[in-house]
């Protein structure tokens, strides 16, 4: 039976599997052929899933984090400086409202920040000339403005690339195909790469309790906001990190219900 037949088969999911991945670079096939079943079993009944013993360290998250932090924290008018929408390639600053997939909504109510592929060694110099659609040169805060942070940002993102070319092989044989069958179809992870990290700060939970969002001019009525609108991600698939504490990512079962994908202390979220 084909994948597609076999989702089609299967019934509502209740939860989100979570999928060790301990044993990853292992060379025992026993190990190998147990972590492919559990992708494809999470990918046709789920369409989501956790994975543990990702291969992260959490310093590397918690930097990460710290320096993303610092970035929102700036004065509105430093982030503009570099806002996504001047550059390009879209990378950059995403300010409030400025994402939005939903035509009667007013825009998702969340900060962000982009980039792609980059050297941890260029010392932030690139070629522009290459920059096209979601490839090429990123840009960044001043080293003064945001210390450390493209070190940090950019340590997350190659840990997280190493993570997804592992997983490429997974998916590959989750399919019935060969393990490299996804090598030559991909682009290589340089500055030709069209794969973007997003560093995400909701605003939502700021503006509970009202009735408009205070801040935005003119304001907004709530029924047409929120963190993120329901939305299909591009590309091949989402490593996605949430923070502890707050609940925001929900999927969508075979019966229209949402079900709560909570942040879990240890894992990422592939989907």
């Amino acid at each position: 039976m084909s994948p597609i037949d076999e989702a089609a088969s299967v019934d509502a999911f209740k939860d989100v599997p979570v999928i060790d991945l301990a044993h990853i670079f292992s060379d025992d096939p026993s190990f190998r052929k147990g972590l492919v079943s559990q992708i494809r079993d999470a990918c046709i009944r789920v369409g989501f899933f956790y994975v543990s013993n990702h291969g992260i360290p959490e310093e590397v998250i918690a930097d990460a984090l710290a320096g993303a932090k610092q970035f929102f924290a700036l004065p509105l008018e430093t982030k503009m400086e570099i806002e996504n929408k001047k550059q390009p390639n879209f990378k950059g600053y995403c300010p409030l409202l400025s994402g939005n997939n939903d035509p009667y909504g007013a825009g998702d109510l969340q900060e962000g920040f982009q980039f792609g592929w980059e050297a941890l060694d260029n010392k932030g110099v690139q070629d522009e000339s290459i920059s096209g659609a979601m490839t090429g040169a990123n840009v960044w805060p001043s080293e003064a403005t945001v210390t450390g942070f493209r070190n940090a940002a950019l340590t997350y993102y190659h840990a997280a690339t190493k993570l997804g070319k592992a997983l490429f092989p997974l998916f590959a044989e989750a399919l019935d195909q060969r393990p490299d069958f996804f090598h030559d179809k991909v682009r290589r992870f340089s500055s030709q790469s069209e794969s973007l990290l997003k560093l995400v700060l909701s605003a939502d939970t700021a503006f509970s309790g009202f009735d408009e969002a205070p801040l935005l001019s003119p304001p907004v009525r709530a029924s047409r906001w929120q963190g993120y609108w329901d939305r299909c991600s591009y590309g091949c698939f989402t490593i996605l990190w949430q923070e502890p504490g707050i609940q925001a990512l929900q999927v969508l079962n075979s019966e229209k219900q949402w079900i709560n994908a909570p942040p879990m202390s240890g894992t990422l979220v592939i989907k």
